[in-house]
């Protein structure tokens, strides 16, 4: 019984990310005012702001039972969030890979728009589909082999402390 209350409660806390939004609120059906393929995403970069304006800060994190939190599924996030906000860049502020303690891809990420419409700025390469797929590849590679050394130290312990108990 108390394993069937384990499963429905693990399998209904399963959620997307937590979105903190500053100085905003998105509507259910909203309309976007551009398309995600037109806005540029960057990383720790600072903008003069003579040529652009920041208009809106957003913050992605896990809860306890986050699913569908990788790095891919936050640019996407990102990605939808500027296009809501008619944004031309997302310049995340702040990163956190996934690791042993934390299995999600959680960031900061600032919104601008450009004063100069002559103003184009591209994407970082980082920023492609396959190698955001290459790093995301590398955080599970780690997990894993982290989770596989974790249990090797824990068989070994055990034993050696077996060993000395039985002396």
């Amino acid at each position: 019984m108390i394993v069937l209350y384990l499963n429905v409660f693990f399998i209904s806390g399963c959620t997307s990310y937590t979105v903190k939004r500053s100085g905003y609120e998105k509507e259910q059906n909203s309309q976007d005012i551009k398309s995600t393929a037109e806005i540029s995403i960057v990383k720790f970069s600072s903008f003069n702001s003579n040529a652009y304006e920041k208009i809106r800060e957003i913050k992605l994190r896990d809860n306890a039972f986050t699913a569908g939190c990788r790095e891919s599924d936050a640019i996407r996030m990102l990605r939808e969030e500027a296009s809501y906000l008619g944004a031309d860049i997302v310049n995340i502020i702040d990163e956190r890979r996934p690791d042993m303690l934390n299995s999600c891809y959680s960031c900061q990420a600032e919104f601008f728009k450009t004063l100069n419409p002559n103003i184009k700025i591209n994407s970082s390469s980082a920023f492609k589909e396959e190698n955001i797929k290459d790093r995301e590849g590398n955080d599970n590679f780690k997990i894993v082999a982290g989770v596989v050394i974790a249990i090797t130290l824990g068989i070994i312990t055990g034993r050696m402390l077996a060993e000395r108990a039985n002396e």
